[in-house]
């Protein structure tokens, strides 16, 4: 299977869809993988290739294999979430043949992408909302 990055514009307007407010930073990979903080950083983007580099590599039968499939109403698609809550990925409706569209196939499709981003870890777009007011 060959993944291909996504347009950033798009996948950046994706994130923000799903995202909204409920992250304080999200950094976008070259294939779409959004590595996010709850918290307050120091440098996003040392923050998310020290993720990548941890929780990126896939290694089926461990932690780092595993992958849930969600929907989201805000979207397309689904959702690839992980063992390490900050990392996802988005699966387009056109990443799958019509018709092949089940959870197995999206979660891997997804995981192949998170894995190209550790492999080249190529930031596209770091984005950081101020402090919080409350």
């Amino acid at each position: 299977m060959s993944i291909v990055p996504p347009n950033v514009e798009h996948i950046v307007e994706i994130w923000r869809r799903v995202l909204g407010d409920s992250v304080r930073c999200w950094v976008v990979f070259k294939y779409g993988t959004v590595v996010t903080s709850h918290d307050e950083v120091h440098s996003p983007e040392e923050y998310a290739r020290n993720i990548i580099e941890e929780w990126g590599p896939v290694a089926p039968g461990t932690p780092l294999g595993d992958f849930n499939v969600e929907g989201n109403d805000s979207v397309p698609g689904w959702i690839v979430t992980y063992y390490h809550e900050a990392i996802m990925n988005y699966v387009e409706p056109e990443d799958i043949e019509e018709g092949k569209a089940f959870h197995m196939l999206v979660g891997l499709i997804g995981r192949s992408k998170r894995h190209a981003d550790f492999e080249e870890q190529e930031i596209v777009h770091v984005e950081c909302r101020g402090p919080s007011e409350d």
